[in-house]
């Protein structure tokens, strides 16, 4: 289910975003936001697994 969120990136990474977009690596916002998601959950569960 998706479901829309608004968020403030400020100018460094809207810039990011668009430059990521503009080389053709994303098609949307979205997709970079979502991929940079999943690098964090991925830390996230490492660090989890380190602290067992």
């Amino acid at each position: 289910m998706n479901r829309n969120s608004s968020v403030s990136l400020g100018c460094y990474f809207d810039s990011f975003i668009q430059s990521r977009i503009s080389a053709g690596r994303f098609k949307n916002a979205s997709e970079v936001v979502r991929a940079g998601l999943r690098l964090l959950e991925e830390a996230e569960n490492k660090i989890i697994v380190l602290k067992e």
